[in-house]
């Protein structure tokens, strides 16, 4: 389970701070972030741990390697936010 928590985090981050240099690009990354969102919001609670672990080691492996990008910080603080700190509906 922690290979596929890995891969959602890297998502909605690479998703959340890649630039939108293509025309209608930011809508679909909006729609789709906002589906990955709601789905993550209904995961049992040993995925959810999943998902803390997983964002834990992202925010980690940035920090280590330097990565200060705002983007980023703010990214991980509303995953937490909106996904993790949230009850299943």
């Amino acid at each position: 389970m922690d290979t596929l928590a890995d891969a959602v985090i890297a998502a909605i981050a690479h998703i959340s701070t890649a630039p939108d240099d293509q025309d209608g690009r930011l809508d679909e990354d909006v729609r789709v972030l906002e589906l990955i969102t709601v789905m993550l919001r209904d995961c049992t609670e040993e995925e959810r741990e999943a998902l803390r672990a997983a964002l834990a080691r992202a925010r980690s492996f940035a920090s280590s390697a330097g990565n200060r990008n705002p983007d980023l910080v703010q990214t991980y603080r509303a995953i937490e936010e909106d996904i993790l700190d949230t009850e299943p509906e």
